[in-house]
């Protein structure tokens, strides 16, 4: 075999080891999600929102821990914090979907178990949670800005 080809299928075999290593890391990161146990959750489509990785299953929940959406919790008044939903994803109605672009060891750190995150708001909730921390992860490169369409005042 000339050493071209040599080369090539060296290349090609290490690709595929980079590939199959990087499948048994993990699962990657999944977003799940449920009809919350709320009182007209159903009617309303309100679902509680959380990651998983292939070693934490966490969202937002109350501060004085547990899953939320089992009991009744007052908006501005009730503080939150990272909790642990072990088995959450499991359970009948939930649904965990792989998160394309999002670093799974990013992921982990920003799970940090009883990580204090504020009075529970519209705009501080599991769902925005979620996303923030899918945001902060993402390994998506972003474009730069076309310099044609800059606003100078804005420099």
């Amino acid at each position: 075999m000339p050493q071209g080809e040599e080369l090539k299928l060296l290349e090609m075999l290490r690709a595929r080891q980079k590939e199959q290593a990087a499948a048994a890391l993990g699962r990657g990161v999944e977003l799940c999600k449920r009809t919350a146990d709320l009182p007209g959750a159903r009617e309303l489509g309100l679902k509680h929102h959380w990651l998983r990785t292939s070693t934490k299953e966490a969202g937002m929940g109350p501060a004085d821990g547990g899953v939320p959406g089992n009991r009744m919790d007052s908006p501005y008044v009730t503080q939150t914090r990272v909790n642990d939903h072990s088995g959450q994803g499991q359970r009948p109605g939930s649904i965990c979907e792989r998160v394309a672009d999002v670093d799974e060891a990013c992921v982990n750190r920003e799970l940090e178990m009883g990580k204090p995150l504020g009075a529970w708001t519209p705009i501080n909730q599991c769902q925005t949670f979620a996303a923030e921390v899918q945001e902060r992860c993402s390994t998506k490169v972003q474009p730069l800005p076309d310099p044609r369409r800059l606003d100078p005042g804005k420099i």
